[in-house]
């Protein structure tokens, strides 16, 4: 399994950034934001090419962020101006800190025997009341892709619900199934969820 999480992030620090920066994520936007406060506290939690802290920073919220991939860390710094901590999701170590984080297409790599353990860091990351923000690919079970050698773990809405309920700290506010964003991934189905964090989980 290490080998294919190394792989994973290995492939995020080639050339991944320059294929993302510029996609239009504004519906994925205004769900979330319709949870936030004014000049919100948000974390963008595997931040990838910074494109999405960038869009929250213009917005007036304040913004932190982090991501495995060194070169990712770089390309989020330079296009937001900020520094961006190098950190993995297991290695997080916020507490009640945030009104939102914000996690599109990153927990999609946490392996399912872990998954529990992250989710509850991040509920911990969290202000009562705040909101999580995440999505993943469509299906059913852990995978490598055989083109990229890419780790995934696959998500529906049975199996984010089993995981929900073993962190005993969250609501489910919304989930929702779009196609990918990208041109050239159209066929790709996502899951997407918006979860509030219990004002008892602290």
């Amino acid at each position: 399994m290490r080998q294919e999480l190394e792989t994973t992030i290995a492939f995020y620090d080639e050339k991944y950034a320059e294929s993302t920066e510029h996609l239009d994520m504004q519906q994925f936007y205004d769900r979330f934001e319709k949870y936030l406060p004014e000049g919100a506290s948000v974390l963008d939690a595997g931040c990838g090419s910074g494109r999405d802290s960038k869009h929250f920073i213009e917005r007036g919220y304040t913004v932190t962020a982090f991501d495995a991939s060194e070169t990712m860390c770089e390309c989020a710094s330079k296009l937001t101006g900020q520094e961006v901590r190098k950190l993995t999701f297991q290695e997080m170590d916020y507490h009640d800190c945030f009104d939102g984080i914000w996690s599109c297409a990153s927990l999609l790599h946490v392996p399912e025997d872990e998954l529990t353990t992250v989710l509850s860091k991040l509920f911990l990351s969290l202000r009562d009341g705040g909101v999580l923000y995440a999505s993943w690919k469509c299906g059913e079970a852990e995978r490598v892709e055989v083109s990229s050698g890419r780790f995934f773990s696959d998500m529906n809405e049975t199996r984010l619900t089993q995981y929900l309920q073993l962190t005993d700290h969250s609501e489910l506010k919304e989930i929702w199934y779009t196609k990918d964003v990208r041109n050239s991934c159209v066929s790709q189905n996502w899951i997407n969820a918006i979860i509030k964090k219990r004002g008892d989980a602290s």
